[in-house]
């Protein structure tokens, strides 16, 4: 009789071994389930923009404010797209500034482009007096495997986070 009771408590210990691990991995796989990795920050990221993407082209120097405009001066001389449109492209071509209208809320500003003025304006800067790049847009490329000429020609300026925006 006692072999049969040993034969018990072992079976019953088995059963309950297996329920535990059974139980265990259930809940490790729901949990597992609910686990999603932490999706990469956007770049520029919001704070970024708000204090400095916004105001001047990339590698220009913000110089304060005028007439609640942000004053921006191309500091290193970054070429722009064309020296006949230098003078459009400066408020001062002689201390080589350009003042541009002030975002204050860049979320609602990027939610809402098309009544935005103040992106508006700057992607019309951009478009007229982007420097020259040496970069040519892949998705440019037509049929016959050639280059669309007026892009390569007059590519968009470098202004990280607001030339996506155009």
């Amino acid at each position: 009789m006692v072999d049969i009771f040993n034969i018990i408590i072992k079976i019953l210990a088995l059963v309950g071994l297996i329920s535990l691990t059974v139980i265990t991995l259930y809940y490790i796989a729901k949990a597992l389930k609910k686990y999603k990795p932490k999706e990469e920050p956007p770049w520029p990221d919001e704070e970024y923009m708000e204090k400095i993407g916004v105001i001047c082209p990339t590698g220009w120097v913000y110089k304060g404010k005028k007439n609640g405009k942000s004053i921006c001066q191309n500091v290193y001389s970054i070429p722009i797209d064309d020296i006949g449109k230098k003078k459009n492209c400066y408020d001062d071509y002689n201390n080589n500034t350009k003042d541009f209208d002030t975002i204050s809320d860049w979320q609602k500003c990027q939610d809402d482009t098309g009544n935005c003025m103040a992106l508006r304006n700057r992607c019309d800067w951009i478009k007229k007096c982007g420097p020259k790049s040496n970069i040519i847009d892949p998705t440019k490329c037509t049929v016959d495997g050639t280059w669309k000429t007026e892009d390569a020609a007059n590519p968009y300026a470098s202004w990280i986070g607001v030339a996506n925006k155009c």
